[in-house]
């Protein structure tokens, strides 16, 4: 069978490279794209039924509104604001109702800082407004101010966030491009390789992007915009790192002296059954994050997929095809160029089984010393922290912060619901002290500060609910903020009993209960995920292998990488640059990824290993494969490192923390796990290898006995 598929894809070539091209010319002139089809909602950040969702959607229906916001403008003067300045801001805010029949912003709500240096206005929108809508609204407020203000808020972030990645997507492009071009100039020695590897990427990118929109589309779900430049890194390192595999084999039979076809097919036949293989691992893991609660990763999840069965398509017909096409002139002038010999007598003394168990021990235990930093890994929203410095949101966020505390921006509501509440108002008041008593709060608004007979602003009309907006002293979605929202929560019980209100149900709402609940919903997706992605990993390794133990080990390595990866990771965010937590989506997705990806070299080491148990030892047969697939798995795992640590290049957080992960990761899987642990650990357990040996040698093996 793969004979039949290596033979038909090598001779068609004159057929099957046109009709990539023309595939990928049409999916640009037919299709949308992800930045057409999709928004930015805040919606997908969360998970669905949140409890914080729910709390404010109680609020709004017990009073008809919400105290909750995600849009305010920001107004600040080192000097202090004149009292014209002050007025004009509470004229600005009276008149919203005057200036149109039904203005998209139902009412404004300025507050003054003690010094009168800072304003915040929190601007309310109807419902039927628009996201956009609302931003253009708050532009045209805050330009209308004296002096003008600045928008802040969530929305705006997320707005600013994906502003960010679109810009700094050609940078990213480009410079991947050219650390591919240079690795695979350097391996071959010749302008052609580079050549087939950017095509074959590109025909991938092209398609997976415009299918990826397409099938969003037809299905009514939004594809995250975060989702491009992680596309650009995995679909470049992917198609890159098999398109040399290919070559590699490839060059191997020409200067055995076999013809350009017979040469193509050779390498086809022994390059289709590990990269088809390595490439369904990797969709099938990232088709796992739809086991999660967050719709982003939800949708993010069958995008990946969808993108690696497109790479493998390609990579499995056209760079074969382009192989028998140009032959020998793909290595032009170094043709004759050889690989350095393997250090035999090294590696026979490194397979020793008394010398690979030290060595195993030793990678081991460094591994695990790394992945101690993921005890002190800390999770949090880092969508406005995240940003540039010149960011409108940053900056004001910023000059919030010179007036009152850091949460001012985005309050916590409290909503407590019983029976007769309105008539308990000194109750209602005592609760209010007691909430501010709690540390990290630095300061309360509620039912205390409403005269009685006025509107119901904090306590509903009905009488049977209470809001207090609590502004906590930490920026909203801090990882801290969370923290002291947590002690609140732990408090309340004992605050209730205090304030006379035993019984009462109490529920919060606001930015900081929503990051709370996304990174509980995370930390609990992360072991249902987990498990699905090793469970996937250690079928397809088992299968490939036809073993039962070494799956079990390889995918423990793996797994010690990926920890020492996240640990590493959170030791150099947190401690050596001095932040307070890691975006709480990063080590979710690092972990998928990397996982997947660990098997995918997995597949290649191994593979070329077992291959050759079945005519030798095992001994033998690590000590001869190991070094020749370590040299081509270094150059692979240089690209893929490469192209995802250039993601650090797109100047959001998030992606800083997603590029910094994925680098170690693949460093440490190609550098320590690939070269050193897992052969050494094959060379300890190879009692495994009888599994394998009884069974058919594949075509390739048996032409070259």
């Amino acid at each position: 069978m793969i004979r039949a598929i290596a033979w038909v894809t090598v001779r068609l070539s004159i057929v099957l490279v046109p009709a990539w091209i023309v595939a990928a010319i049409a999916a640009v002139h037919f299709l949308p794209t992800i930045a057409r089809s999709s928004n930015t909602p805040l919606g997908g950040l969360v998970p669905t039924g949140a409890p914080a969702v729910t709390a404010e959607r109680r609020e709004a229906a017990r009073f008809g509104s919400s105290l909750l916001t995600r849009v305010a403008v920001v107004q600040h003067a080192d000097g202090g604001l004149t009292r014209s300045q002050l007025g004009r801001t509470a004229s600005a805010a009276l008149a919203i109702d005057r200036r149109h029949a039904r203005p998209p912003i139902a009412f404004a709500a300025p507050i003054v800082s003690n010094d009168r240096s800072t304003t915040v206005s929190y601007l309310y929108f109807r419902p039927s407004v628009s996201e956009s809508r609302q931003l253009e609204a708050a532009q045209s407020y805050a330009r209308a101010l004296d002096p003008p203000g600045l928008r802040g808020g969530a929305l705006l972030a997320r707005n600013s966030e994906f502003d960010q990645i679109q810009q700094a997507l050609p940078v990213v492009t480009i410079a991947t491009v050219a650390l591919i071009v240079l690795i695979l100039l350097l391996t071959f020695r010749a302008p052609m390789a580079p050549l087939v590897g950017l095509g074959a990427a590109a025909i991938a990118y092209v398609i997976s992007v415009h299918v990826l929109a397409w099938v969003g589309q037809q299905r009514h779900t939004q594809v995250p915009k975060e989702v491009e430049p992680i596309l650009i890194a995995l679909l470049l390192g992917l198609v890159t790192d098999y398109t040399l595999f290919f070559l590699a084999s490839m060059k191997t039979h020409l200067q055995a002296g076999e013809s350009r076809f017979r040469a193509a097919e050779a390498a086809t036949i022994e390059n289709l059954p590990i990269i088809l293989t390595a490439g369904l691992i990797v969709a099938l893991g990232s088709l796992t994050l739809v086991v999660g609660r967050l719709a982003i990763f939800r949708s993010f999840g069958p995008g990946m997929a969808l993108t690696v069965l497109v790479a493998i398509a390609v990579a499995l017909t056209f760079v074969p095809a382009v192989m028998g096409l140009l032959g020998a002139a793909l290595f032009w002038p170094s043709m004759d160029r050889r690989p350095r010999e393997p250090r035999r007598r090294l590696w026979q003394f490194i397979t020793a089984r008394p010398v690979a168990a030290m060595l195993a021990a030793i990678v081991a235990c460094g591994l695990l010393a790394l992945s101690f930093g993921l005890t002190q890994t800390r999770l949090g929203f880092t969508l406005i922290r995240g940003l540039p410095t010149h960011s409108e949101t940053k900056k004001a966020q910023g000059l919030a912060e010179r007036g009152f505390a850091r949460g001012v921006i985005a309050p916590t509501e409290v909503l407590v619901e019983a029976q007769g509440l309105g008539t308990h108002r000194a109750a209602l008041a005592r609760l209010q002290r007691e909430i501010a008593s709690t540390r990290g709060i630095a300061r309360v608004v509620g039912p205390g500060d409403q005269p009685s007979g006025s509107l119901p602003v904090f306590v509903s009309r009905p009488g049977d609910a209470a809001r207090y907006a609590v502004v906590i002293d930490q920026e909203a979605l801090d990882a801290k903020a969370i923290d002291v929202l947590r002690r609140l929560q732990d408090r309340m019980p004992a605050l209730l009993r205090n304030a006379g209100l035993v019984g009462a149900h109490v529920s919060y709402a606001g930015d900081t209960a929503l990051a709370q609940d996304t990174v509980h919903a995370i930390r609990r997706d992360g072991v249902r995920v987990g498990l699905a992605v090793l469970l996937v990993n250690l079928i397809l390794l088992a299968l490939f292998l036809r073993a039962v133990w070494a799956p079990l080990y390889l995918l423990a390595a793996s797994t010690l990488a990926l920890a020492a990866s996240l640990g590493a990771t959170t030791w150099i965010m947190q401690r050596l640059l001095g932040h307070d937590d890691l975006t709480y989506y990063v080590p979710f997705a690092a972990g998928v990824l990397l996982i997947s990806l660990g098997s995918d070299y997995n597949v290649f080491v191994v593979g070329r290993i077992w291959q050759s148990a079945r005519e030798r030892p095992m001994r033998e047969a690590i000590a001869a494969e190991a070094p020749r697939a370590s040299a081509t798995i270094t150059t692979a795992g240089l690209t893929l490192a490469g192209s995802f640590g250039l993601l650090a290049l797109v100047p959001v957080r998030p992606m800083r923390e997603l590029a910094l992960a994925m680098a170690i990761g693949i460093l440490l899987d190609t550098f320590v796990v690939r070269s050193i642990l897992v052969p050494a650990l094959l060379a300890l357990f190879r009692h495994d290898a009888p599994a394998l040996l009884a069974t058919e040698k594949p075509a390739a093996i048996r032409s070259q006995a």
